[in-house]
C-alpha cells in the first residue's frame, strides 16, 4: 500500500468516524457495462460527464473553459482521441449515465463515499474540502452552527449539503429549519441567493465560498459544518486500464501547470465577469443608460431591467457579432429586424429593433398578466424562439402546472426541453432546445437586474 493511499483509509475511517455517519445518497444498481482503455481507444472518443459552473465548465466568449474541462482535455488529448464532453444537470444523473455506460469518467469533484466506493473507482488524486456556512455579512452574523436553531438554512436535494445539514440538525437535536430547493440549480447560484438576501443561509463547499468572496464582498464563510471531505474524478469498476492511466497521468503532470490551472479557476474566475457588477464612475451602470431609459418606455419596463438584459446579449458591447450572425447590443438577427448589419452596429437603432421584436412578443404572450412575469416569457422567447416557450407552456399545463406563471412551473418544463421524453411529447411542436441555458440566462437577467436596482442608480 502506497503512503498516499494509506494516508486516504486512514482518513477515511477517522472521517467516518467523526462525521456520525453522513446520510447515504442513493445510487442505482450498477448494470453490466464493459467499456475500458482498448475500447476507448478503438472509438477514438473520449466521453467525460461533468457539470456546468464556475469550475467544472462553462461558455466564456464562445469558449469552453472550466478547470475539469481543461483537465479532462488534456487526458484526451494525452490518449490521442477526441473529447465528447456531456454535461449534465446533477451528480445523480453522472452517477447513472456512467454506470449505464453513456459516459467513460466524471470529471467533477465527486464526494467519495463508502457508498459510492462500491460502484466507482476513484482517481488517487483527490480534493480535500470541509463545508461551510454561507451568510451575509453583518455584525449580528451566526458564529456558531448552535445559532442556527430556530433558523432557515438552504440546500440543494439530494446533495451531500443536504445529508450533512439533516446530520448537524440531529447532532443539535432539532431545530434547524431545513429547506431544500432542486439541485438544477448550481451551488454558485445558491451562494448568489445568499449574497442578493434571497435566503439567510446555505451550505457549499469552502474553496467555493472562498471563490464566489473574490466578487460577491457581502458573504460570510468562517463558520464550518463539517470534517474535511475528500472529491475526485470517477470510473466505472469495469475500466480498471482507465484509472490505471489515469493515475499515471494525474502523477506525471507538471505541478506548475496544476498550479497554475488551479489559480486561473479558484482564485481569479472570468465566469465571474458576469456577476460583477458594472458601475462606470459609480454613477452609471453602462455608456448605454440614456437609451436603456429611452427605449424602456415603449414596453412599459423598468430600464434596469433591460440593462441587464443587454449585459447578457452583448456585455454592453455594440460590436459584438454571435456565430449565428446576431449582432449589437441586443444581438438582433438582420433578417428579424430586416436591417444591415451596419444599422444594427448603432446602438439606439439595434435597441429600436429589439424593442419591435419584445413588443411582438409582449402580444404573444398578453395572457401572462404581471408585466414583471410576462418579461420572463418573453425574454425565454427572445432568447430560445417563442414555440419553445409555448411547448414548455403546454407541458406545464398537461403535467399539472400553472402555464401562465414562469417560476416553478413553465420553467421546470422548459428545462426538461432537452429531454427526448418531453420535446416528443404531442402537446410539443418545435422539438428540442437546450432548455437548461434558456432557463438560466431568464434566472440570471432577473438577478442581475436586482442587483442594479441595489445600486440605486436612476
Amino acid at each position: 500500500m502506497s503512503n498516499r493511499t494509506g494516508y486516504i483509509f486512514i482518513f477515511l475511517l477517522l472521517f467516518s468516524f467523526f462525521s456520525c455517519q453522513e446520510k447515504k445518497e442513493e445510487i442505482i444498481a450498477e448494470p453490466v457495462f464493459v467499456r475500458d482503455l482498448d475500447e476507448i481507444k478503438e472509438s477514438g472518443e473520449l466521453v467525460v460527464l461533468t457539470m456546468y459552473g464556475a469550475t467544472d465548465y462553462y461558455v466564456h466568449r464562445g469558449k469552453g473553459r472550466g478547470y475539469q474541462y481543461e483537465l479532462a482535455r488534456r487526458f484526451a488529448r494525452e490518449l490521442g482521441v477526441t473529447l465528447q464532453l456531456k454535461v449534465v444537470g446533477n451528480k445523480e444523473k453522472m452517477e447513472e449515465m456512467l454506470l449505464s455506460g453513456k459516459g467513460d469518467l466524471i470529471a467533477h469533484r465527486l464526494p467519495v463515499t463508502m457508498e459510492r466506493k462500491q460502484h466507482f473507482s476513484f482517481v488517487d488524486k483527490q480534493a480535500q474540502t470541509n463545508q461551510v456556512l454561507i451568510q451575509p455579512r453583518s455584525d449580528s452574523a451566526v458564529c456558531s452552527v448552535v445559532e442556527l436553531i430556530g433558523k432557515e438554512v438552504y440546500v440543494l436535494a439530494g446533495t451531500k449539503y443536504e445529508s450533512r445539514l439533516r446530520n448537524l440538525n440531529d447532532e443539535l437535536g432539532g431545530g434547524i429549519v431545513i429547506k431544500v430547493i432542486p439541485d438544477t440549480i448550481g451551488i454558485d447560484e445558491l451562494i448568489d441567493m445568499v449574497s442578493l438576501k434571497q435566503i439567510p443561509f446555505a451550505i457549499a463547499d469552502s474553496d467555493l465560498a472562498a471563490l464566489n468572496n473574490t466578487y460577491l464582498k457581502n458573504i460570510d464563510y468562517s463558520v464550518s459544518v463539517s470534517f474535511p471531505q475528500l472529491s475526485g474524478w470517477a470510473v466505472r469498476k469495469t475500466s480498471p486500464k482507465l484509472l490505471e492511466r489515469l493515475n499515471a497521468w494525474t502523477d506525471n503532470i507538471n505541478e506548475d501547470f496544476y498550479n497554475a490551472l488551479y489559480h486561473r479557476y479558484f482564485k481569479k474566475n472570468e465566469f465571474f465577469a458576469d456577476k460583477k457588477i458594472t458601475l462606470f464612475e459609480g454613477r452609471y451602470i453602462s455608456p448605454y443608460d440614456h437609451l436603456f431609459k429611452k427605449h424602456a418606455k415603449n414596453i412599459d419596463w423598468d430600464w434596469h431591467l433591460l440593462a441587464s438584459m443587454a449585459f447578457y446579449e452583448s456585455t454592453f458591447d455594440t460590436a459584438s457579432v454571435s456565430l449565428k450572425g446576431a449582432v449589437g447590443l441586443m444581438q438582433i438577427l438582420p433578417e428579424t429586424a430586416n436591417m444591415a448589419h451596419e444599422e444594427l452596429l448603432n446602438p439606439d437603432e439595434n435597441l429600436n429593433a429589439a424593442i419591435h421584436y419584445i413588443k411582438l412578443l409582449d402580444r404573444i404572450f398578453g395572457k401572462v398578466e404581471d408585466v414583471e412575469e410576462r418579461a420572463k416569457f418573453i425574454m425565454a422567447a427572445y432568447n430560445a424562439g417563442q414555440g419553445h416557450v409555448i411547448d414548455a407552456m403546454n407541458l406545464a399545463e398537461k403535467y399539472g402546472k400553472e402555464r401562465y406563471l414562469w417560476d416553478d412551473n413553465v420553467e421546470i418544463y422548459m428545462r426538461l426541453k432537452t429531454d427526448p421524453e418531453y420535446y416528443n411529447d404531442s402537446v410539443c411542436k418545435s422539438g428540442y432546445c437546450r432548455g437548461e441555458d434558456i432557463a438560466d440566462y431568464v434566472r440570471n437577467v432577473f438577478i442581475r437586474y436586482q442587483r442594479y436596482l441595489n445600486t440605486g442608480i436612476k
